[in-house]
């Protein structure tokens, strides 16, 4: 790599950085005020596979901790990673386990220095994990491995006017699994909330009154249904 690239890298790295702790305050605020319970759901399922408890659990890119109070007691040694260290102060406020450590590293940087090998290695929504060689990185941390990210979501009100927005990274993932020769499974969660929404909010999203007009009629306020499913990818 020549010192350009180096430079070049180096100042993506710092926006990167930027971007998140930034974007911290008001990530931790959707993540806590947030009606899916996915964690508790995800902690459940792990209790039942008899993945939990564990001896220790890497939870990279865990950004504000949102699911270390779901996993933390069931894990004798917990570590978070995240390059953003205002969410990692985050994350810190729902730690209850002096054993718990929280590192400010990279993705790519935590891949170089680490030396541990975990008993469960998780990642939530990563949004580094895109690459074959991320995933083969990620198989040498611990013996069981496990991805999840949300898949889909629809709601009501919304979506049937809108393209549909699915994540394929999973699918890719299988895919490079498939040719490592690798076996896995994926369990889906399925998640049902909902929230009311008023004529005026609609109206002002789509600035279309004939829309409108047709979907509320004469009501202020219409209930939406939304369906969020998450998979979890475990190899």
């Amino acid at each position: 790599m020549t010192d350009k690239n180096m430079t070049d890298q180096k100042i993506s790295d710092d926006e990167l950085v930027r971007f998140w702790n930034e974007f911290a305050p008001e990530y931790f605020e959707v993540q806590e005020n947030s009606s899916l319970n996915i964690a508790s759901e995800l902690q459940q399922y792990l209790l039942a596979q008899q993945l939990l408890p564990a001896i220790s659990l890497l939870d990279l890119a865990g950004g504000a901790g949102r699911y270390l109070s779901a996993l933390e007691p069931f894990v004798d040694q917990y570590v978070l990673v995240d390059l953003s260290e205002k969410m990692l102060d985050y994350a810190k406020t729902k730690s209850k386990k002096a054993t718990t450590r929280f590192l400010q590293l990279s993705q790519e940087e935590f891949f170089k220095q680490n030396q541990e090998k975990f008993s469960v290695v998780f990642s939530a929504m990563n949004p580094a994990l895109v690459t074959k060689k991320d995933l083969q990185k990620l198989l040498l941390l611990g013996d069981v491995r496990l991805i999840l990210r949300q898949k889909s979501y629809r709601d009501t009100l919304f979506c049937p006017y809108e393209p549909e927005d699915d994540d394929q990274l999973l699918r890719l993932y299988q895919d490079w699994l498939t040719e490592l020769q690798l076996p896995y499974e994926v369990h889906s969660f399925t998640l049902q909330t909902n929230e009311e929404v008023s004529r005026e909010f609609f109206q002002e999203y789509f600035e279309n009154p004939a829309l409108t007009q047709e979907i509320f009629e004469d009501k202020l306020v219409l209930n939406n249904q939304q369906t969020t499913i998450f998979q979890l990818l475990q190899f």
